[in-house]
Parts: C-alpha cells; structure tokens; sequence
C-alpha cells in the first residue's frame, strides 16, 4: 500500500520537485503552498508524513506541524527550512519531528531522510504501543494478584469460620458421628453419647466399638467395614442392631466413609437411631395391609353399586336393593322384650326404612329425615361393620329416598300434567271469551243480509202471488166466456201488474238473493264449526294435522280482531303433516295472531309463513307493530307477564304457547325491532313424541 505524504512550501517549484522525486519512489503525495491548506488537507485525511517549510506565507510552519501533531498524532513530521538554525532545529526535535531537511537538498537526501523518519515514526509506534500493552498486563496481573491475596485472606477467614461451624454443626449435630482408627473410638459428639446411654466421654473414648454391636450383626459390619477398605463398593447406608449401655437393643441406621484422621486412616460414622421409625413404619404397614384389604372390599362394593346403578338407570326400576347378611334383629341386638317392642320376633329388618318400628321405645323410621341418629345407631353400625356393606347399606338409603321420590314425582307429573291441560282449556276458553263479541259480529253479518234477503223475498212472493191470482182468474174467464172483451181486459191488467211489479227484475234478482243467503249460511256454518273446532279440548292423544288448514280456522275464529288493523298476506309452503294434538297448536296460532294485531296501533300488515326444513315444519307470525323492548324480551314467556294494561291481558298467553311448543318437542323464538315489528318462529318435529324437547325459547333484539 503506498505511504501518503503531505507537502507543504510556500515554493511551488519545490513542491513539484518534491512531488516528482517521492512518487518516482512509489510514495502518493498531496501539496499545501499555505498553512490553511494543510490544515484542511488534515482534516480531510490522514498522512503517514508531513514535510513542513518552516516559513509559510500565512503562518509558521512549526505552528501548523504542532496542529498536525495535535489532530494527527500517528503522521510523522519533517522540517524543511532555507537556513540552518540551531535554535529552530532545536525547537523542532523537542517538538518531535523526525527529520530536518535544508535547502537546496539532495535527491539522496531527501530519500534517506524520509525514509527515515517514516520508520523511525513505526518503530516509535510500535514501541508506545507494545508499552501501553505491557503496563495494561502489568496492571490487569497486579489487579489478578492483589485478587488472589484478597481471595487467600477471605478463603482463610472462612475456613476459619466453616472450622468453627463445622465443629459448631458436628457437636450439636442431631446425628451421632464418631471416628474409628483401629477399632477404637478416638472421637464421638454429645448424640453419639446420647444414643448408646453413656453419659461422659471417658466411658467410651479409646474403647472398642466392638461390644456395642449386637452379637447377630456384627459380621455384617465387619464385613463392610473391610470391603470398605479394600475400595469396594458398600451402601452409603445400612442398619445393623446395637446394645446401649442400659443393655437395650436399638436400631442404627449408619453411613460410613473412609478418611485421614491425624494422618493415620480411619473411619467416619454418622450414625441414628431409627427403633422408633422401624416400629412406625411396621405399624404403617400392617395398617397398608388393612387399607388394601379394605381397599379390595371396597373396590367389590363400588363395582356391585356400579352395576346396580346402570341396572337403576337401564330399568328405570327404583326397588333394587343391595344384599347384606350383616343385617342384625333389632330387638336381639337392643335386648328388647316382647312387650315393649312391636318388632320382637320379627327378622331382621332396615328400621331406619320400615315405617311403626321403634329402637329404645324411640321410632326409627325416615332415614332421610334423621340420619345423623341412624348413624349412630348400634344396629345400624352393626349391619355396616365393614366398609364393603356400609357402602351397600347407604345404596339402599339412597333407593330407598330415590324409590319415595320418584313416586312423588310421578303423582306431581300426573297432577301437573291435568293441570296443564285445565290451564290449556281455561286460557281457551278465555280467548273465545275476549273473541266473542268479534264471532258475534261475524255471525250478524251474514246472518242480517240472509234477514234482508228473506224480507224482500216475501216482498216479492207478494207481487208473485198478485200476479198469479190474475192468470188463474184470465185462466178461468178464458174457459167460463166466449167474450174476448173480458180477456182483454184481463190480459191489460196482468200486464200492467207485471210492469208494476218489474217481473224481469225480480226473475234476475230472486236467484241471486238466494245464493247469497245460501253462501252466508255456509259462512255462519263455518265460523261455528272452526270456533267447536277451536274450543273442543281434543283427543289426548298425537294426530297428524295439516298445519296450513289449521292456521286458516284460527285465522277464521280471530278475523275480527285482525281485519281492522291490518291486512293478511300468506305465504304457506308446501309442508307435510305434522304429527301433534291440532287443538292446543290452534290455541298457539291464536295468541300469536291476537298478539300481532295488538301490537298494530293503527294499519299494518301481519304476513304468516309455513316451511319444511330438515324435518320441522317453520310457521313464521310477523307484525309491523311497535315491537318489543329489549328489556322484556326474556320475560315475555314467564307466566303472568305482561305489557298491557290491567284487564286486557292475563299473561298467560305466550306461556301456554311456549309450554305447548315444548310439549311437542319443538321450540318457539321470537325477535323484536322497537318501532318496526316483531317475528315469532315456531319450530315442530313432523314426527316427534311428547316430551322429546328441544333447545329452550330464544329471543333476539333486532333483526
């Protein structure tokens, strides 16, 4: 890599010349005819040499070389000057250039001088350098051995504290430790002494550790003892029996280990007395052996309670018992005497399940009721005296409530189920109520024209009669008389009668009447007969019904509460018969339609839709009304709720819907906008049985 060299002369001619010498030797050089220009070129850069005139035009040449030594302090510096003065050379090398050129110079000169200043300037670098690395390692060794003194210091602080620990530890130690050399104690703690009785050391130091092994267990300690020193593997631990000095024998529990003691080996024991945990741990496992054995009898009572149960659960059948041979006779066991036991002689019996029997002249009966005394009683500890029947017996108290509850919840089901259908038929028989001044005027319309038609009728069969008495008596002068004027005068009057009469109007009339009287008949027929169907309770048992038929007589039986308010746009699809009772689903239809057109202020539209999808049938009753507040949403189907006013509404309207819904394994969900109409969905099975229910009503607060 070529060396850099910044040249500066206020003499153009010998920075050219210097240039065209130093770069003929390979050397890259920049000129500075100023000191401003060498310090900029400074700067900028960095120069492994600076030859510096000591006279520039802008400042001193010493001036700007003490710069570059200041800003660079790794360039290396020469003076170039015109004349040689001792004071400025002198100035210069205690400044630290490295060469001192004098005008004119030589080629030679001039190469050998700066060669050799550029390695006297490396090797000076170097030299600083290799002295800064070795007072770092001389400072970072002093800093590693003033460490290692202060670490010897605290090492020997805490050997002298863990010394005294140790010592501190070893004898108030709640182990026993001794040392062996040679068969012969040499030294014990106070537990060592605790342990074999003795109460002074002088009873066992420099005594044989032999006599305090018992004679059966001293084999085995010697033979460990010597694999141990021959290198061998031993157990860390081991038990052997010891005698105390009271001649007790106790049980040791040992760990022994090799070591130096006083230069000479010898054997370290730490040692404890276990008689107390071996005598526990025997109880324990004589109590473990008890715990499995009642842990297999009671694994056979949970597995035969086990089955029972999915036996109570398949069969459905609550008189299942467990057997127990331990059951005792009451009055045997109470040493009862005829006279004062109503159960003496009997067998044995479950007292606290049989209703009249007595313990102690105390009656016994309602397990359920007193069963803290039950199970304190002795015949009934005494049928339970192991866990494998206690457990059978508690299965039977528990069948026993279970078989009494079922049969009380059957009852409440019956009654409630007539209940249901009391509330049902009342709730109907309510609405026909509120309707029927609606089918009253339903029934008038039709029934007041067919009483117009009929009174105009008569008008009519007047004018009939009139004429007809003309033509018979014109019929009769035509056959008593030959005179033509008389017929004549006849025929005159007949016609004008007719013309009186308007004869054509009332031939056109008269048919027509009577078919509207005939078609309002058949109104006032089915009004009657969809209002029998809607009141009758029905058959107590699932028939198939066309849903859409059964929409239209409910439909026919609320007319006049709907036709006021609002218009009917249906929308039945093509459904399969649903299997259901068709009366209570009417009453359903009903309070639906009524509540819509109530919920209509003023006009609306109520729009009723039928679908199939994935075997339910979907009715859909939809209003244009003020909705429902969010709020009531999860209410409007809890029984007595309403939002009308008081006496227009019992609030059992949508809770009769929604247990009937339920009843035929259906559900019914409603959705409400306050301020634009509310949906009522009913979902049913074509083909489900009572009780097959499904998700609970839902309600959402837009849609």
């Amino acid at each position: 890599m070529s060396r850099k060299i910044l040249v500066m002369d206020d003499d153009r001619h010998v920075c050219k010349v210097l240039k065209k010498l130093l770069e003929e030797e390979g050397f890259t050089c920049t000129l500075a005819y100023t000191g401003a220009e060498a310090r900029e070129h400074i700067k900028e850069q960095t120069f492994d040499l600076a030859l510096c005139d000591i006279r520039l035009p802008d400042e001193s040449g010493l001036d700007v070389a003490r710069a570059i030594k200041d800003r660079r302090p790794e360039t290396a510096l020469m003076i170039i000057t015109a004349l040689e003065d001792q004071e400025i050379a002198k100035e210069a090398l205690d400044m630290g250039v490295f060469g001192y050129l004098v005008k004119p110079f030589h080629r030679s000169q001039v190469l050998i001088s700066v060669v050799n200043a550029l390695r006297r300037h490396e090797l000076e670098q170097k030299e600083r350098s290799f002295r800064k690395v070795l007072e770092e390692k001389v400072a970072e060794r002093t800093r590693e051995l003033r460490e290692t003194l202060r670490r010897v210091e605290e090492t020997k602080e805490k050997l002298r504290e863990s010394e005294e620990q140790f010592r501190t530890l070893v004898e108030r130690s709640n182990d026993g430790i001794g040392i062996v050399q040679g068969e012969i104690h040499v030294y014990v703690n106070k537990k060592y002494l605790q342990i074999f009785g003795y109460s002074s050391f002088d009873e066992i130091m420099g005594k044989p550790m032999a006599p305090q092994i018992h004679p059966e267990d001293r084999e085995k300690v010697y033979e460990y003892s010597l694999r141990r020193q021959r290198g061998e593997k031993v157990p860390e631990r081991y038990r052997f029996r010891c005698i105390r000095k009271d001649g007790k024998i106790i049980h040791i529990e040992v760990s022994a280990t090799r070591i130096l003691y006083k230069g000479r080996p010898a054997s370290l024991s730490i040692l404890r007395d276990v008689t107390k945990e071996i005598r526990i741990t025997d109880a324990l496992l004589k109590k473990t052996r008890e715990l499995s054995d009642n842990k297999s009898a009671l694994q056979k009572a949970l597995s035969q309670t086990s089955s029972l149960i999915q036996r109570v659960a398949k069969e459905k059948d609550f008189g299942i018992r467990f057997e127990n041979p331990n059951l005792v006779t009451c009055y045997e066991m109470m040493d009862c005497e005829e006279k004062d036991c109503p159960c003496f002689g009997k067998g044995a019996t479950r007292c606290w399940q049989t209703r009249g029997t007595f313990c102690g002249k105390e009656c016994a009966y309602r397990f359920e009721g007193k069963a803290r005394d039950c199970l304190e009683c002795p015949v009934f500890r005494k049928s339970c005296s192991d866990p494998f029947h206690e457990i059978g017996e508690h299965f039977n108290n528990m069948m026993h409530i279970l078989e009494k509850k079922n049969l009380q919840l059957q009852e409440a089901n019956r009654e409630l189920k007539g209940t249901q259908g009391r509330i049902i038929q009342q709730e109907k028989m309510a609405s026909i109520g509120q309707l029927a001044a609606g089918i009253a005027h339903e029934i008038n319309n039709p029934t007041g024209f067919i009483n117009s038609n009929l009174g105009t009728l008569l008008e009519y069969q007047e004018d009939l009669l009139k004429l007809l008495g003309e033509c018979r008596a014109l019929l009769e002068e035509i056959q008593k008389s030959e005179s033509t004027d008389n017929i004549k005068e006849r025929v005159k009057r007949i016609l004008e009668m007719e013309e009186e009469a308007d004869i054509d109007f009332l031939m056109e009339d008269m048919p027509q009447l009577v078919k509207e009287s005939i078609e309002g008949t058949e109104r006032i027929k089915k009004i009657i007969k969809d209002l029998k169907e809607f009141a009758h309770p029905g058959k107590q048992e699932l028939v198939y019904a066309d849903i859409n038929h059964n929409l239209d007589s409910t439909l026919n039986i609320v007319w006049n509460e709907i036709k006021y308010k609002a218009t009917v746009k249906k929308d039945y699809g093509p459904i399969p018969e649903v299997r259901c009772y068709p009366q209570q689903l009417n009453q359903v239809f009903m309070n639906l339609l009524v509540n819509a057109a109530q919920a209509i202020e003023e006009s609306g539209e109520i729009t009723i839709k039928t679908r199939e999808e994935n075997g339910f049938v979907r009715i859909q009753v939809s209003d244009t009304g003020k909705g429902i507040p969010p709020e009531h949403l999860s209410r409007i189907f809890e029984p007595f709720f309403t939002t009308k006013e008081v006496g227009k509404g019992t609030g059992l309207g949508l809770h009769v819907a929604y247990d009937i819904v339920k009843k035929h394994g259906g559900r019914i969900l409603v959705e409400s906008t306050p301020g634009k109409g509310t949906t009522f969905t009913v979902e049913l099975p074509t083909d489900a049985g009572e009780g097959e229910e499904h998700d609970e009503p839902h309600a959402a607060a837009g849609r």
